[in-house]
Formats: C-alpha cells, structure tokens, sequence
C-alpha cells in the first residue's frame, strides 16, 4: 500500500524520501516498484485507448541464444558422477544383494515394499490413498479457481479421482502383541501375520504368516510360514521357517530349518551343525561360527570368522581372521580380503581350489589420482543438484541463502534437527503407520543432509563474488562455494568436522525457511496518523 501511494502521488514528502532511500538498498523493493509502475501504466494504457496494436517485441523474431557451454560442462560432470557413483557403489551393493538371496528385486522395493524388513504396508498403502485422494481434490478446487473453462484438466482429475475411489482397499490379518513376555504355546496357530512388542518371546506354536518382534530375547521354536524380522537383543531360531530371516541382535544362534535366505546384523553369530539355510546367507558380524549347512552363497563382513559347515555355492568373506576347519565342505570359489592369511586345515574339502586371499592394504587417500577424480564427480553430482534446487526453488534457495548468513539460528536449528530426527523416527516405529512415517521422514532427512551443502555455498560464493540476482551469476556463484565446501570438507584432520559444521549449518538454513513457509511472517499496514484531538469542550 505504501508503494501504491508513492506511485499515485499521494504519499507525503518525508515518506516519499524513506521510500526512495530504502529501495536504493533493498532488490525486492525496487522490484516491486517496478512492477507496480508497470501494471500502474498498462491500466492506463487499457482504460485510454480502444485498439491496443500488437507489441512489436511479439511480432519480431526470436533472437537465438549462445550455446550454454557452462550449463552443458555442469551437466556433463554430473551425469559422470551419477555414473561413477552408480558403478562404484550401488552396481556393486546390488550384486552382493543378489548373492544374499534378494533375487532379482532391487533394493529400494526390497526394502521397502516387499516386505522383507517392514511389515504394515497394507494399512499404509491404505492411508497413502486417502492423502492422494485429498491431494487430487485440493489440485481440482485449484484448477477450478483458475479457469472454468479448462475442461481436459477437470476430465483428466476427476478420472484419477475416481480411479481412486473405486481401488478395493487391501484385506489382511495383523496380530499385535504387547506384553512383558509373551509366549505361543504347542499346538495353537496365529492366522496372519504376529507383531510382538515387549520384553520376551517364545513360538512354539506355528505363526501362519510373518513373525515381526521388537523384543530383548526372542526364541523360535515351531513353525513359521513366513518371514521372521526381529530386532532383538538375543534370538535363537531352532524350529522352522518358510521364508527369510532377517535379525539385527547382539547374539544370534540359529540351529533349525530356513527355507530361504538369511540377512543378519549382529555382534556374535553362531550356525550350529543342525542349521539349513536353503538360501544364501550374508552376515555383518563381529564374529561368525559357521557349522550348518547353506545351500547357496555366504557373504560375511566380520572381525573373525570360523567355516566348519557345508556351503554349496561361493564364499566372500571380508575381515581380519578366518579359519576353516577340516570339516568344511565348500562347492564354490573362497575369496577372503583380510590382515593375515587365513588358517586353512589340509583336511578340508573346497572343490574350486585353495582360497584366494588379498590383503587389506591402506594408502593414504590423497596420494592416488583416482581419489582426485571421483572428488571431481562428486563435486559435478552436487553442483548439478543445486542447480536443480535453484531452477525449481528459486525464492525458496533464496531464502535458505539468507539464513544461511545468520551463523548462530542456522547451526543451532541444524544441529538439534540432525539429532533429533533420527530419534523421532525410531520412536514413531512403534506403531504400524508409524513405520511408513518414519521410513519417508529417514528418506527426507538423508536428502535434506545431502541438500544442506548448497545454501552453504550460495553464501560462500556470493560472499566471494558479490551480489548477484540473475539465475547464471548464482550458479557460478554455487559453483565456486561449492568447489571451496568440498575442498574444506577433505583437508586431513579437520574433515570431520569441517562436514559436522556444513551439514549443521546448510540443514538448519533449510530448516529455518521452511519453518517460515510453514509460519509467515504477519505483514502489517503502514501506520496511520494519529487523529488529531477534539478541541475542549466540543
């Protein structure tokens, strides 16, 4: 309102000189002035003449730009880094995920939604269907506020609303438990899948469907047809199961039948002489006794490993010790990437020949020409995600930009969000939709870490360069910040913390823009004089 009535000539000199001082410093002013004056002179313009004639800048043609040489350059370094980072770890990661027995699935679904981890998806899917269905009428009333006539969008919405309506909802049976201990007596069965919460946990019944626990001690005794997933503190599976476990404890001990394949995540993992595993077995452990018998594959990752069973297919092992006993039988190739050689008995049958051993050998880092060029790449891949930001999220970077020079908000907002988050998350999983919360809030939470390196950058780089507001001058802005976060980030000793302080500092400048889109700042009118007194007596 104060610009419209400096505009119209109607507001008073001492205010008009405040204005005009302010705008000289201030972008967004001058660019409101400048659009106000503009819209001020078409409305005029409209309301004095009949038959506005054609702009000549419409009718002349389109002058060609120059190639962008510095857009093609970032994106090429990008896509370089996509694909290095593609080779380097996930080609990889996905290989040993297949011979862990995960097929040929990949991992986002294996995690996610094929229920080898999480179970509840049902009741999820569930909600994720009333949110797109209120998403779907928020963007209908959107468009019909926009434009009555844009008929192919409305056809085009309400077809998916209706798509929507018409889904049958998913039917399934979930058991939930909750008690200090807990125990399935012989003979009785539990129809759908068990989720258990508490202390302790017995089966010796059958679970006709998968066993989820979240307990201290857990013990298997009868049948499950499913998967069991458990986060326990101990777990001894000694009865049978028909699908996959997967277990993150601090001592497992499995001495019955697994169908199919077994991930573990433990500190002590024993496979006594009983055990059958019909699949592969992969393990991140600090000590591995192996005596059962695996049908497939074992890949293991551990400080000391002991072979004494039957594996029928490979083993890839990666530690600092490993013994084979003479009672191991192995059908494939054995590759052990460790500290010492490893202790082999002479009695001990491995059909593809003796074990290949390579040992760990640690250079530093920044003598190899290889670790210059993946930082290269890596520098590509985050220049090409902070363009992106700044294409989609212009006056939101902007703003992140701006806290990011507030050193105090922006570190301490940073910082309780890096470590109150994952708290958050591990807390809400103890419900059944809390657990999809959780795993979109972890998946938002990583990249928001990853994004909290280009505010840092835009500030770094203006401060470097100047001011500048064109959309080029800011990506060679993010461009040279970039170039110096990362540099910092790698300097020997301090790159630990050089990266606490970007991440704190980066993630609470978004943290703080967000918070202001969620709450704006209120906007007052311009004061008013005040009304001048009645004189006595009237």
């Amino acid at each position: 309102m104060t610009c419209l009535l400096y505009l119209d000539g109607q507001l008073d000199q001492e205010r008009g000189r405040e204005l005009q001082a302010h705008a000289r410093s201030c972008a967004a002013c001058r660019t409101l002035l400048a659009a106000l004056e503009d819209e001020s002179s078409l409305l005029r313009g409209a309301l004095t003449e009949e038959n506005e004639p054609v702009p000549a800048r419409l009718l002349s043609p389109q002058a060609q730009d120059v190639v962008p040489w510095g857009w093609i350059a970032g994106l090429g370094f990008a896509g370089a880094g996509l694909y290095s980072a593609w080779m380097g770890i996930f080609e990889p990661m996905v290989q040993n995920l297949n011979m862990a027995g995960f097929d040929e699935t990949t991992g986002a679904s294996m995690l996610f939604f094929g229920g080898v981890f999480w179970k509840g998806w049902d009741s999820l899917m569930t909600l994720v269907n009333i949110a797109a269905v209120a998403t779907l009428g928020g963007l209908l009333f959107y468009l019909w506020r926009r434009s009555r006539l844009r008929t192919p969008s409305l056809a085009v919405v309400f077809s998916a609303l209706l798509w929507l309506l018409v889904l049958p909802a998913p039917a399934g049976a979930i058991e939930i438990k909750k008690a200090e201990a807990y125990t399935l007596p012989s003979g009785e069965t539990v129809k759908g899948d068990l989720i258990f919460l508490g202390g302790s946990v017995r089966i010796d019944g059958t679970v006709d469907g998968d066993l989820i626990v979240f307990c201290a001690d857990l013990t298997v005794n009868g049948h499950v047809t499913g998967d069991v997933i458990s986060f326990s503190k101990t777990g001894r599976i000694e009865g049978q199961v028909d699908g996959d476990i997967r277990t993150f404890g601090n001592t497992i001990i499995v001495n019955g039948n697994v169908a199919k394949s077994a991930t573990l995540f433990t500190e002590t993992l024993n496979v006594d002489s009983k055990a059958q595993i019909g699949g592969t077995l992969m393990s991140f452990s600090q000590s591995l006794d192996l005596d059962g018998r695996v049908a497939r594959d074992v890949l293991a990752f551990m400080q000391r490993a002991q072979l004494g069973g039957v594996i029928g297919g490979s083993a890839t092992l990666k530690g600092d010790r490993l013994a084979i006993s003479s009672a191991a039988e192995i059908a494939g190739p054995v590759e052990f990437e460790g500290n010492r050689e490893p202790n082999v008995s002479p009695q001990a049958k491995l059909a593809a020949g003796p074990v290949k051993f390579k040992k760990i050998e640690r250079k530093p880092q920044y003598s190899q020409p290889g670790f210059y060029w993946r930082k290269t790449l890596s520098w590509g891949a985050g220049l090409m995600f902070g363009v992106l930001m700044l294409l989609l999220m212009p006056d939101f970077m902007r703003e992140s930009q701006r806290d990011a020079g507030r050193y105090g908000p922006s570190f301490g907002a940073g910082l309780v969000t890096l470590v109150a988050t994952p708290i958050v998350a591990c807390i809400i999983c103890f419900t059944v939709v809390g657990i999809g919360i959780a795993v979109g809030s972890l998946l938002l939470y990583v990249v928001a870490l990853y994004a909290a390196q280009v505010p840092v950058s835009l500030w770094l780089g203006e401060r470097m360069l100047g001011r500048g507001d064109s959309m080029m001058a800011r990506i060679g802005r993010l461009a040279l910040g970039l170039l110096v976060v990362r540099i910092a980030w790698n300097l020997p000793m301090i790159s630990f913390f050089v990266g606490l302080i970007v991440l704190c500092w980066g993630l609470g400048a978004l943290v703080l823009a967000i918070a202001r889109r969620i709450r704006p700042e209120p906007v007052y009118a311009p004061s008013q004089p005040a009304p001048t007194p009645l004189p006595a007596g009237a």
